[in-house]
């Protein structure tokens, strides 16, 4: 079971290292990259 844990660990600081990485990036943009060019529909409340 510790060893479970260990890498439980493991895996959820390289997740939130991954996590600060990308938000690093997206912020030194300091702009969208206007890729993305879809649409969502509008959904009815009904």
């Amino acid at each position: 079971m510790e060893k479970i844990g260990a890498a439980l660990g493991a895996m959820r600081l390289e997740a939130r290292q991954n996590l600060q990485r990308f938000k690093e990036m997206l912020e030194q943009r300091g702009h969208e990259s206007g890729a993305w060019r879809g649409s969502i529909p509008q959904q009815s409340t009904h």
